[in-house]
């Protein structure tokens, strides 16, 4: 199979698996928000997103980041782009599907020592998140050559995950997830074992069949760890980005309980990732510990909506709305399109005059355009995908 073929694979099964800036820079600014979000606009946005999306790929193939140094190298952002492009209407047909390719290409050609991902000339970032992403776009494939390339990229996804083989004791808060470093003489520098990566890497094993026993069930000890348990009923079945007390890459800082001690609070985008990790590992959406999560994300989404401003998920709200709409697909809830239109229609309103999405807040870097668009595209396809909405 050619890589045009694979492209236009992924972007068939994508439809039928139905799976801030400036006020006067923003489309629809200052039109009445109770309005219906009509399925022709959220696919027009999504057209113009992907436009922008495509115009952005640079001659090596990839996508660069032009706000942050750290992120130049393309890996990270090539992957997140070629993902939203997989699951984004097509309205630009050729040119859509030979950027997957390329993009794909980028991610690929160069094996890396680790089994994950590198560009062509050698540099990467974010390569966990990287190789994750790519090996979700992949799992389709039915090029032999690309067979190779994903077990090769799930043989490297778990030799990082955090082990007794890489040094970890099982008595560790950071035992059996995922983090930017695999030793555990290395932690201090590269940060805690977190719910996001752990959820992707799983998510993306999952889909590919390389998902472990032995590997799911050390997963399961640092999403337990995650998941709120301190008996606050409010709290019940939300999750943390990292079960270590004191972690400021806890956005929701801490609680303290009667007897003083202190625990994270948990949030919205890690309660959609643990949520999303869980059900990887094989939790059955009516258990009672994910229907205990899906109720903390409703009353989270509802008390603190991601373009809130405010509330632990400021600054990476275009995530947040990407990550809930997955668990909106997974889970079939009711309020699915009730609340796809709410957050449909706030996308609409905040894309940019160029098709592009960018936060004011750098908090989490979604102030870059590329980070913001490919997320929002992710989430507008989503929503169209669950209301039963083609591309027009």
């Amino acid at each position: 199979m050619t890589l045009l073929r694979l492209a236009m694979v992924v972007l068939l099964i994508a439809r039928s698996a139905a799976g801030a800036a400036a006020a006067d820079d923003l489309v629809g600014a200052g039109s009445d928000g109770a309005a219906a979000v009509r399925r022709g606009a959220w696919n027009a946005s999504c057209r113009r997103g992907t436009k922008w999306l495509l115009g952005r790929q640079a001659d090596d193939g990839g996508w660069h980041s032009e706000t942050y140094g750290s992120m130049q190298a393309g890996t990270g952002c090539t992957a997140l782009v070629v993902l939203a492009l997989a699951a984004a209407p097509t309205a630009e047909g050729g040119a859509e599907s030979a950027a997957i390719c390329r993009g794909v290409k980028f991610l690929t050609g160069r094996p890396a020592d680790d089994g994950l991902v590198v560009a062509p000339d050698g540099a990467r970032d974010n390569p966990l998140y990287a190789a994750a992403l790519t090996l979700l776009v992949l799992v389709e494939s039915t090029d032999r050559d690309h067979e190779a390339v994903r077990v090769r990229l799930a043989d490297g996804l778990k030799a990082y995950q955090r082990t007794e083989r890489n040094g970890w004791r099982r008595d560790e808060t950071d035992f059996g997830g995922w983090g930017l470093s695999r030793s555990a003489d290395r932690a201090g520098r590269f940060g805690p074992s977190n719910v996001s990566l752990t959820s992707v890497v799983l998510q993306a094993l999952d889909r590919a069949g390389s998902l472990d026993q032995a590997v799911r069930d050390e997963a399961l000890l640092f999403l337990n760890r995650c998941r709120h348990r301190s008996g606050d009923q409010h709290y019940d079945g939300g999750f943390v980005f990292t079960p270590r007390a004191d972690e400021p890459l806890n956005k929701g800082g801490d609680l303290v309980d009667a007897n003083g001690n202190r625990f994270p609070r948990p949030y919205l985008a890690p309660s959609c990732d643990g949520w999303l990790a869980r059900r990887a590992c094989g939790e059955p959406v009516d258990s009672r510990e994910s229907r205990a999560t899906l109720a903390f994300i409703r009353r989270e989404a509802r008390d603190v909506p991601p373009f809130a401003g405010h509330g632990a998920d400021r600054g990476l709200a275009f995530y947040t709305v990407a990550a809930r709409s997955l668990v909106l697909m997974r889970a079939d809830t009711s309020e699915a399109d009730g609340e796809y239109g709410l957050w449909g229609e706030e996308l609409i309103r905040r894309q940019r005059r160029d098709g592009s999405w960018a936060s004011q807040d750098p908090t989490m870097r979604e102030d870059d355009p590329l980070i913001a668009t490919a997320f929002a595209v992710l989430a507008l396809r989503r929503g169209l995908s669950a209301r039963g909405g083609e591309p027009e």
